[in-house]
C-alpha cells in the first residue's frame, strides 16, 4: 500500500486503464495463447491495483504471488515453445507492436 492518496489514485488510474485494454484485448478474439496473454495482463493489472489500494491489505500476500507466478510460467512456456521468427509478428498473435 501507498501512503499518499495522490499517488494510489494515480496508479489505480494506469493500472485500471492497462486493465481495461488487457480485457478488449482478450474478449477481441486473436488465437488462445494471444487471448490468454491478455487475460494474464488484466489479472496483473487488478493485482496491482490491490497493491496501492488500503483495502487491497486484505487479501492474502499468496494470492499475488500466486497470480504473478502463474503469469510468469505461461510468458516462460510461450517463449520456449514458440517457434523461432524472424521477428515479425504473425496474424493473430500477442505482440503488436511491429
Amino acid at each position: 500500500m501507498i501512503d499518499s492518496t495522490f499517488l494510489q489514485w494515480t496508479l489505480t488510474a494506469a493500472f485500471t486503464v492497462t486493465g481495461l485494454y488487457s480485457l478488449t484485448r482478450a474478449l477481441s478474439g486473436g488465437n488462445r495463447d494471444s487471448r490468454l496473454s491478455h487475460g494474464a495482463h488484466l489479472l496483473m493489472s487488478a493485482s496491482m491495483v490491490a497493491m496501492v489500494q488500503p483495502w487491497g491489505t486484505a487479501i492474502p500476500t499468496g494470492v499475488t504471488v500466486t497470480v504473478f507466478a502463474v503469469a510468469a510460467t505461461w510468458y516462460l512456456w510461450l517463449a520456449l515453445t514458440r517457434p523461432p521468427t524472424d521477428g515479425a509478428a504473425a496474424p493473430g498473435t500477442h505482440r503488436t507492436d511491429v
